[in-house]
């Protein structure tokens, strides 16, 4: 087992006694892991998606 060293934000001024646990809450409520988190149960979808464009090499109405 490791042992978890503390890390300060200087920032927020708050002792981090996760650094992994906060630098994945941190990205999970920025903008970009919103909307990551948003498309997350579409990600099937977009690629099959993006198989059939590439396939084609072009992308249909009835395709989108």
């Amino acid at each position: 087992m490791m042992a978890s060293k503390r890390q300060l934000n200087t920032e927020a001024g708050e002792v981090i006694e996760n650094v992994a646990q906060h630098t994945i809450a941190q990205y999970e409520n920025s903008r970009k892991g919103k909307v990551w988190s948003a498309l997350g149960c579409e990600v099937d979808s977009l690629d099959i998606l993006l198989f059939i464009c590439r396939a084609d090499g072009r992308m249909l109405e009835a395709e989108s």
